[in-house]
């Protein structure tokens, strides 16, 4: 309790010690604890892909919920330099009419740091080069420690049309068919 000033009364003492014996419960509590920092929103990869033919968060610095990397391109002479993520979980049968859930993650030059089964989520700025969505620029990568569900690979006949082939863009694909490659 606080050492009463001479000339305050006592109530005012009294109510003092109220506030800092409610102050230190509040604390040891947690509930007068300051509040914690919000962590940056996130964006499911769906939402950066649109279910049109370009993202519609163009230009716009987004930041991923965790996802499963299913595809690593190291730099290089050649390479497309990056890496490809994938919604966990997502994939199977797919009616083509939903966005994707793949995404391409630009690197450039820079080292990947990354494996293929990596949980992770990455911050860049969304975006269209040749026609593919994908996160490039300033592009930051966290591992990410909780465990998360496998992608599976599509398994629906070939997407036949534009449409539905932007429907499906980056995921993990399994033909049912066989497929000839007659020209690269």
């Amino acid at each position: 309790m606080p050492t009463p000033h001479p000339s305050a009364p006592a109530d005012a003492v009294r109510r003092g010690a109220l506030a800092i014996s409610l102050s230190a419960a509040l604390l040891t509590t947690g509930l007068g604890a300051t509040p914690a920092i919000a962590a940056p929103s996130t964006t499911s990869i769906a939402t950066i892909q649109g279910t049109g033919q370009s993202t519609p968060l163009a230009g716009q610095t987004v930041t991923t919920e965790p996802a499963v990397v299913t595809a690593v391109y190291p730099p290089g002479p050649g390479s497309l330099g990056g890496f490809v993520i994938q919604t966990p979980g997502s994939g199977g049968t797919i009616t083509g009419t939903t966005a994707s859930t793949g995404l391409f993650v630009h690197t450039g030059q820079a080292p990947v740091t990354v494996q293929r089964g990596d949980a992770v989520q990455v911050t860049g700025t969304a975006g269209e080069y040749q026609g593919l969505t994908q996160l490039s620029g300033t592009v930051s990568v966290k591992k990410v420690v909780k465990k998360v569900a496998p992608v599976k690979p599509v398994t629906t006949d070939w997407a036949s049309t534009a449409s539905y082939r932007e429907n499906l863009e980056s995921m993990v694909y399994q033909p049912r068919e066989n497929f000839r490659v007659a020209d690269t």
